[in-house]
């Protein structure tokens, strides 16, 4: 398995390096031309991107998971995450790995709620810094936003500190629940969240998130840098991109549609670009990470490994969906 990951980043590294070297040597005119090269040289970052984050599934899951299947449920995803309520896409992966790879549901929550409190972490630190480095008009935005994240983060932290420090006590107040059914399925939750917050395994999924934010920065940092028409520095790049992080946190509607474009939008407007152009850069970086989760989820239908129809309805209805 960590030859095969190898083998992908070595891969996309590869095509990303000569993606660069022939866009500085083709002599193509037109801001449409250098808008099509970013959005290729976008796609082998956004496959390391899906390795790293299936790496971290079969990390977190404690090898229950094959990497396989890990790389297919981050796949699936992303294209689903723009049919469903952004909250409500978080069900796609146990759902799949329950039925795929006969990961216990509840096992499945727990590896996605720690995968995103790491999320959280590493975002932190990505707003804090940007704070820093921001002009004095949008330092006060993201200063806010670190504080609250950092909240979240913390609350998270205090959590996984309980679980690991005083089960007894949880496990006991989970017995006073009336309800058989719902008091079994939260001490299964239980049981699961706290197997997957060991020490050892949230060490190496932070290792590995804080590679994945690296490489999505890349890419972005790429991205702007090839298709738009202003050359900006990293700092620039990061400020851009933590906003636009941040509106597909906030946002309700799939995909962090519209509020993602917004944030980036009025990011790139305070480094001297149109909101137009902006709003076709934001829309070009979307579609360019689709590109190989709609070719991945597009093959596993072909060849009836998942029943895509059958997965959007269980993950609306819920986790008890029949």
């Amino acid at each position: 398995m960590q030859l095969l990951l190898l083998r992908i980043a070595l891969a996309a590294i590869f095509i990303a390096i000569l993606g660069w070297a022939v866009h500085g040597r083709l002599d193509i005119q037109g801001h449409g031309a250098h808008l099509l090269w970013g959005t290729l040289a976008v796609i082998p970052f956004t496959i390391v991107c899906l390795a790293l984050v299936a790496f971290n599934l079969s990390i977190l899951s404690g090898g229950s998971v094959g990497y396989r299947h890990a790389f297919r449920a981050a796949s699936l995803v992303t294209p689903l995450f723009l049919m469903l309520p952004s909250r409500l896409s978080e069900l796609v992966k146990p759902l799949y790995l329950m039925s795929a790879a006969k990961l216990p549901l509840a096992k499945g929550i727990a590896v996605v709620a720690v995968e995103r409190f790491l999320d959280v972490v590493c975002v932190t630190a990505l707003i804090a810094v940007a704070a820093t480095l921001a002009v004095p008009g949008s330092a006060g935005a993201l200063q806010f936003s670190a504080i609250l994240f950092a909240s979240v983060a913390a609350a998270g932290l205090c959590g996984i500190v309980v679980l690991l420090t005083i089960p007894e006590w949880i496990n006991r107040i989970l017995s006073w629940i009336p309800l058989d059914g719902l008091r079994r399925n939260a001490q299964a939750l239980f049981l699961a969240t706290r197997e997957t917050v060991s020490p050892r395994r949230l060490a190496g999924a932070l290792i590995v998130g804080v590679l994945t934010w690296a490489s999505s920065y890349a890419s972005f940092w790429t991205f702007l840098n090839m298709a738009g028409q202003h050359p900006l520095s990293w700092s620039a790049v990061l400020q851009v991109f933590v906003l636009g992080t941040i509106g597909l946190a906030v946002a309700v509607a799939p995909g962090g549609l519209g509020t993602f474009e917004a944030a980036v939008m009025l990011g790139l407007s305070a480094h001297g670009y149109a909101l137009s152009e902006g709003a076709i850069l934001a829309v070009a970086f979307r579609l360019a990470n689709l590109v190989p989760s709609v070719v991945v989820v597009v093959v596993m239908v072909l060849r009836d490994e998942v029943n895509l129809a059958a997965l959007i309805r269980r993950t609306r209805g819920g986790i008890d969906a029949p």
